[in-house]
């Protein structure tokens, strides 16, 4: 409840945000879910996309593993060169792997990366879609609030779980550069939406959310990017709009936080 009031008031805090640039947030949106349409139905015909087995561990990781594709684009973390984030993720895959033996990936990329390292990434996990040329991901990355491109990727990644994930197969979301160093599903049973809650700041840390069969509404993403364009902090009202949700103490996740601080939690 306080975590609610909280939000609450920060939103209010926000308002003068949340009405200026109307047009372009519902630009934005607009051109999101004529993009998702078009995604969807290239999803439906080919063929070498896959319903995921019944009793898979999802991890659904949002990538730019390079932000210096275009000087158009916002970089977030200029402390990392492309080949740092390569390396990272790498590792992060073979996180997964190690630790949960029954892991099903799913990379959605937002950025044009070396041929390469995207042979390489799609040799290690079990799908992989580079969504860099639709309209709203490439509006998206320009935003000031980091928060944009990542949710719009997410948004992308759960349309593709919503056409495979027929089985309704728990799932993580977890930043790609991310890796886990413990299996919640092993302990986690209980149908849900999992966050850790930082009593300090009254808010859900989102380096990793689990989903324990949870339908997410579509509605409430494109709401909570509405918020996110208006340069309000995708942390801070999570929370809210994945409600109910449930606490847990301790992620199994380790990386960088902001590009800055090293975080095991």
């Amino acid at each position: 409840m306080i975590c609610f009031l909280i939000t609450i008031f920060r939103l209010i805090k926000s308002s003068k945000n949340i009405i200026k640039g109307i047009p372009y947030k519902l630009f934005l949106i607009i051109c999101l879910l004529k993009n998702l349409r078009s995604f969807r139905k290239k999803l439906v015909l080919n063929k070498n996309i896959k319903i995921i087995p019944k009793g898979k561990n999802i991890y659904l990781s949002n990538s730019c593993l390079n932000p210096f594709d275009s000087n158009k684009y916002i970089n977030h973390n200029k402390e990392f060169s492309s080949n740092s984030r390569f390396r990272e993720t790498f590792n992060a895959i073979e996180s997964i792997r190690k630790i949960d033996k029954n892991s099903y990936i799913l990379f959605i990329e937002n950025s044009k990366i070396d041929l390469d390292k995207e042979i390489e990434i799609k040799k290690n996990v079990d799908i992989y879609i580079n969504i860099r040329k639709f309209q709203s991901v490439k509006e998206s990355r320009k935003s000031n609030n980091k928060g944009v491109p990542a949710l719009v990727t997410i948004i992308f990644g759960l349309e593709l779980l919503s056409v495979i994930n027929k089985f309704r197969n728990n799932f993580n979301i977890i930043p790609s550069r991310y890796k886990i160093s413990a299996n919640l599903f092993t302990t986690i049973k209980e149908k849900g939406v999992y966050l850790k809650f930082d009593s300090k700041n009254f808010i859900h840390l989102t380096q990793r959310m689990v989903f324990v069969k949870r339908d997410i509404y579509k509605f409430r993403l494109l709401v909570l990017l509405f918020l996110c364009c208006s340069n309000i902090s995708l942390e801070n009202i999570i929370g809210l709009f994945l409600s109910p949700i449930k606490r847990i103490s301790y992620l199994g996740i380790e990386g960088y936080i902001n590009g800055k601080n090293y975080s095991h939690e």
